[in-house]
């Protein structure tokens, strides 16, 4: 209970953390304070910094009582603050990498490496290849013809073409254009930099000479500017040595035609073998380097989603895409069709012939098995009469017979 009420003139009795009730005006209910320092010159309200306001039987603690944020540093930077243990990159600003200091001491050092885990990537893309080979070995076995002696086998679908064919054409889907796409995340343009704007004197590219120094060992250096000289469109700069390194000049650089390259199968150790349809991992080794130091590029090869657009390379509107979406697409086209172009698809196509083969030979089977009935109620009702007739010829004996005397 807060019983003590607030007199201007005992300023001197109160001290740090002393209780008081301040009566209220009017109608306003009473407030509790509380003092918080040695020597009170004022009366409690919301704007002193020599009280506060309290609520009589709720604890409360004090500031100085109450804990401080986490804190870490990170390789010797800045303090980074958490309000929890736990850090992540929201705190810290390391995607990826979380670490929880709970079990810590104060003062306490730690230490950890940060790197790449390829491993998932690397058995998604091993995935990729077993189930790929597996699809080729089944579709191999319902198109064989294998000749054994005098024994020949065939596969079930070995009569027809486009599923025999699925297997090579599976193999150019994973192949892919060789000709690369200039917008494709897995093509290079052969650029060296990358810069905004160039005006038409190259301002710009002579800077950029003068400051990295360049000579003649930097011959052949491309820089693309994605705004060439105000025009909105990307323009190429080869830099070529004047001879005079000290001064730098427009002509240093001259515009030229990009060297389009693209990160293919072959990039990261993956092959066809000579005359066969399955993927063969050639060097994992060169699989693991490129997941370290090309990543996006081996993503792309795979998942880049599929777009047409116009192409800088060929000068013309083409598509492109990652292999598992090209692989999926197909074959899904192979066994659906496309209902947009109204194409039923290989397989639906085939299996529709073949009922429509099977309808064919039911209804021959139906107009034989009529033919039969009709030929044996024909050759049963001749029968019949030949009885008949036979029946009658012997009666007209035996009336013959009888009309002779006996002697």
């Amino acid at each position: 209970q807060i019983t003590t009420t607030y007199n201007s003139g005992n300023h001197a009795s109160y001290t740090n953390g002393t209780y008081l009730k301040l009566a209220g005006v009017g109608s306003d209910p009473d407030t509790f304070w509380q003092a918080l320092q040695s020597t009170i010159s004022e009366a409690p309200s919301p704007s002193s910094t020599q009280w506060r306001q309290v609520i009589p039987g709720v604890g409360r603690a004090m500031s100085s009582e109450l804990g401080q944020n986490s804190s870490v540093r990170v390789n010797e930077g800045e303090l980074v603050y958490s309000t929890k243990t736990l850090f992540t990159d929201t705190e810290h600003g390391y995607e990826g990498v979380s670490f929880d200091i709970a079990q810590a001491d104060v003062g306490e050092s730690g230490s950890f490496i940060v790197a790449r885990n390829n491993e998932p990537a690397k058995a998604a893309i091993e995935k990729f290849v077993t189930e790929f080979n597996d699809a080729q070995d089944y579709i191999r076995s319902l198109t064989s013809v294998t000749n054994d002696g005098e024994n020949v086998t065939a596969g079930k679908f070995s009569s027809n073409i486009e599923i025999s064919r699925l297997g090579s054409q599976l193999r150019k889907v994973v192949f892919g254009d060789s000709t690369p796409h200039s917008e494709s995340a897995t093509t290079s343009d052969g650029s060296n930099l990358i810069i905004n704007t160039n005006d038409g004197v190259n301002t710009e590219l002579i800077s950029i000479a003068t400051t990295l120094r360049f000579d003649s060992d930097n011959t052949g250096y491309m820089v693309k500017v994605l705004n060439d000289n105000g025009s909105g469109t990307p323009a190429y700069y080869k830099y070529t040595d004047s001879g005079n390194d000290s001064t730098y000049v427009q002509g240093d650089w001259t515009k030229t035609d990009p060297s389009y390259s693209t990160f293919r199968m072959a990039n990261i150790g993956l092959d066809f073998g000579t005359g066969s349809d399955r993927i063969q991992i050639k060097n994992s080794a060169l699989l693991l380097q490129e997941l370290e130091q090309n990543p996006d590029k081996v993503k792309a090869l795979f998942t880049q989603a599929a777009a047409t657009v116009y192409d800088s390379n060929t000068k013309t509107t083409r598509s492109y895409q990652g292999v598992s979406q090209a692989v999926d697409e197909f074959v899904s086209a192979f066994l659906s069709g496309d209902s947009n172009s109204g194409y039923k698809g290989a397989y639906n196509t085939h299996i529709e012939s073949v009922r429509s083969q099977n309808k064919r030979i039911d209804d021959k089977i139906e107009d034989m098995e009529r033919y039969l009935e009709q030929r044996e109620k024909t050759l049963s009702d001749g029968f019949m009469r030949m009885e008949e007739m036979q029946s009658q010829l012997n009666t007209q004996l035996q009336t013959l017979q009888n009309s002779f005397k006996k002697s």
